[in-house]
C-alpha cells in the first residue's frame, strides 16, 4: 500500500505498463513504410547496404554526406545503424521495422517507469504515469512511423542516463542516501556522460538530458534553495561541483562535436518548412515563436487535431498583437510563471525544512557545505514539490531545441519531438491525480470523492487509448495517412495524396488532388510539374 491508499507492485507495474504500451501498437504491425520512411530507408544508400557502414558516420540521417550543401545535418548514426540491422535480417519487408519501434516503446516505458519511482519515492506515481505515457496519442508518429525510432532510441538512453543520475541516490521506503565522492557517484557521472553522447547519436534532443540530470543533482539530491545558487561560497563548497563540472565538460564537449560535424554552419531548409523564419519582421517572428510552444502544449493536453506535417500556412503567422493567439500565449506565459514561481518558493521551504529534520533527528556530517548520511527521511509531504519540478524539468528543457530560440528548426510543429516532452507532462498529471487522492481521503464523503477521480482517470485512458489506436489506422497506408492530414495541411495532403494515386494508376483522381493541392496553395512547383506531367 502506497502513501496515497493505492495498492502498487513496483515490478508488476514496470512490467504491465510496458506489455500495455505495446498491446496498443500492435495494429501497426501490418503497416506499410510512410511519408518520411522512403526517403529514410527505402532510398537511403546507408540503409540499403549500398556504402560502407563506416559511412554511417559520415552522413546524415537521410544518407547525404555531412558535408554537402544539401545536407539537412542531422546525425543519427546510431539509429541509422538499426535501420540497416534491420535490412541485414529481413531486406525491406515493413513488419520487422514496426516490431523494433513496438519493442523500443514498451523498452522507453519500462524505463520511464523505474526512472519516475526513483524520482517520486511513489510506486503508484509511477505505475500512473507509465499508463499515461504508454498510451499517450501523441506518440504516434514516433511508434508507428518507422522513423520516428530516432525518438525512441534517443529517449531509451535518455532514461538510461537519468537512471544513472539517480543511482547515486539509492533508493529505500522514504531514505535518500547520497555519498559523495564516492566510487558509486563517479560511476554515474561516466554513465551519465556515455549515454547522454548514445542518446545525442541518436537524435540531436538527447543532448538535453545532461542539464536535467545537473537540475536533479542540485535540487532534488543536495535540496539546495533557489537562493543558494546565487551564493557562489556555497556553491563552490558543495561535493557535488565536480560532478556539475564534468557534466558542464561533456555538454560542451559534445556540443563542439555537433557544430564540427554542421560545418559551423546551421543547415538551410525551404521557407515553407518553417515559414516564421523567412518573415523579415522581428515581431511576426516573435509573436510566432512565443505562440508555438502554447501549441505544444495543447497537442500534450488535448491530442485530438494530429497531422503527418504541419508545415507551410498550417499554423498561420502570428502579424501583429491584434492577433487573438497572442491573448492565449500571454496567459500561458503567465500561468507558466506563476507555477515556477510557486515551484521555486516551495523549494525554498522544503529544502530549509528537510535540512532542519536532518540535523535534529540524524547524526548528519557537514562536509564542504553538502549534509551527507547514510539515512535521511523526507516526508512524504515534502516530496512533491521536487517531483513536480522535475516534472516541470522534464517538459521544459527537452523541448527547448525545438523552439527556435537558439537556432531555427525544419519544423513548425512536430509530433514525435513531443516524445521526451510528454514524459514530464504524464508525470505532472499522475502526481497531481495521487495528491488529489491524498487530499479528498481527508474528506467527510472522502470514498465517493476517490471513486469519481478514478473514474475520470480511467475516462482519460481509455480516450487516449481509442486515439492512439485509431490514429495508427491512418499511419497504416500513404494513402491513409494523407488522407487524416486533409483538415489540417490540406495543400501538402492533396499534394502527397496526389503522388500516391499517380503511382497506383489513378491518373483522373491524382489529377484532381494535384488542383485541390494549388487551391490552397498555388505557389507549389513540384505540384505543378506533377500535374502538367501526370
Amino acid at each position: 500500500m502506497d502513501e496515497d491508499g493505492v495498492a502498487v507492485d513496483k515490478k508488476t507495474g514496470v512490467v504491465l505498463c510496458s506489455l500495455f504500451a505495446i498491446v496498443l501498437y500492435l495494429n501497426t504491425l501490418s503497416a506499410e513504410f510512410a511519408y518520411d520512411d522512403n526517403r529514410a530507408i527505402l532510398r537511403n544508400p546507408d540503409v540499403l547496404q549500398e556504402t560502407p557502414i563506416a559511412n554511417l558516420f559520415l552522413n546524415d540521417f537521410w544518407g547525404t554526406p555531412l558535408v554537402h550543401s544539401g545536407s539537412h545535418k542531422s546525425y543519427r548514426p546510431l539509429c541509422v545503424l538499426t535501420f540497416r540491422l534491420n535490412h541485414a535480417l529481413h531486406g525491406l519487408q515493413p513488419l520487422g521495422y514496426h516490431l523494433v519501434n513496438i519493442l523500443c516503446h514498451g523498452s522507453v516505458t519500462s524505463l520511464y517507469v523505474l526512472v519516475v519511482d526513483r524520482i517520486s519515492r511513489n510506486s503508484a506515481v509511477a505505475v500512473l504515469s507509465g499508463i499515461l505515457f504508454g498510451c499517450h496519442p501523441i506518440h504516434t508518429e514516433a511508434v508507428a512511423g518507422v522513423v520516428g525510432r530516432a525518438e525512441l532510441l534517443a529517449s531509451l538512453f535518455f532514461l538510461f542516463a537519468l537512471l544513472c543520475c539517480c543511482g547515486s541516490c539509492h533508493r529505500e521506503p522514504q531514505k535518500v542516501e547520497y555519498q559523495c565522492g564516492s566510487t558509486s557517484s563517479w560511476m554515474s557521472v561516466l554513465g551519465i556522460g556515455l549515454c547522454s553522447a548514445f542518446s545525442m547519436l541518436c537524435k540531436e534532443q538527447g543532448l538535453t538530458v545532461l542539464a536535467v540530470c545537473c537540475i536533479f543533482r542540485v535540487f532534488i539530491q543536495q535540496r539546495l534553495q533557489f537562493k543558494d545558487l546565487f551564493d557562489f561560497h556555497l556553491v563552490l563548497k558543495l561535493c557535488v561541483i565536480k560532478d556539475l563540472l564534468i557534466l558542464c565538460a561533456f555538454a560542451i564537449l559534445l556540443l563542439c562535436f555537433r557544430i564540427l560535424l554542421m560545418g559551423g554552419e546551421p543547415p538551410e531548409f525551404a521557407p515553407a518548412d518553417n515559414p516564421a523564419s523567412e518573415s523579415d519582421s522581428l515581431l511576426t517572428r516573435s509573436l510566432t515563436y512565443l505562440y508555438l510552444p502554447c501549441l505544444n502544449f495543447f497537442l500534450l493536453l488535448c491530442p485530438i487535431l494530429l497531422s503527418f506535417d504541419w508545415s507551410m500556412d498550417t499554423v498561420p503567422l502570428v502579424q501583429s498583437f491584434a492577433d487573438l493567439r497572442v491573448l492565449v500565449t500571454f496567459m500561458f506565459y503567465i500561468f507558466l510563471c506563476i507555477f515556477v514561481l510557486y515551484i521555486l518558493r516551495f523549494l525554498n521551504v522544503t529544502g530549509r525544512r528537510a535540512k532542519a529534520k536532518e540535523e535534529n533527528d540524524f547524526n548528519v556530517t557537514r562536509i564542504a557545505g553538502c549534509f551527507v548520511s547514510c539515512s535521511v527521511k523526507v516526508s512524504h509531504r515534502l516530496c512533491h514539490v521536487p517531483v513536480v519540478l522535475m516534472a516541470l524539468t522534464l517538459t521544459i528543457i527537452p523541448f527547448m531545441p525545438a523552439t527556435n530560440l537558439f537556432f531555427y528548426v525544419g519544423f513548425v510543429v512536430a509530433e514525435r519531438v513531443l516524445y521526451i516532452p510528454s514524459m514530464g507532462f504524464c508525470l505532472l498529471v499522475a502526481q497531481g491525480f495521487c495528491r488529489l487522492l491524498s487530499h479528498v481521503q481527508t474528506l467527510s464523503r472522502g470514498k465517493i470523492y476517490r471513486q469519481l477521480l478514478w473514474i475520470l482517470f480511467f475516462l482519460l485512458v481509455t480516450s487516449f487509448s481509442v486515439r492512439t489506436l485509431r490514429r495508427n489506422l491512418d499511419w497504416r497506408t500513404e494513402d491513409s495517412l494523407y488522407r487524416s492530414g486533409l483538415y489540417i495541411n490540406p495543400a501538402k495532403a492533396f499534394g502527397n495524396l496526389g503522388n500516391v494515386l499517380k503511382a497506383q494508376g489513378k491518373m483522373n483522381e491524382a489529377e484532381m488532388a494535384y488542383r485541390s493541392a494549388l487551391r490552397y496553395r498555388s505557389n507549389m512547383a513540384d505540384v505543378h510539374y506533377n500535374l502538367f506531367n501526370n
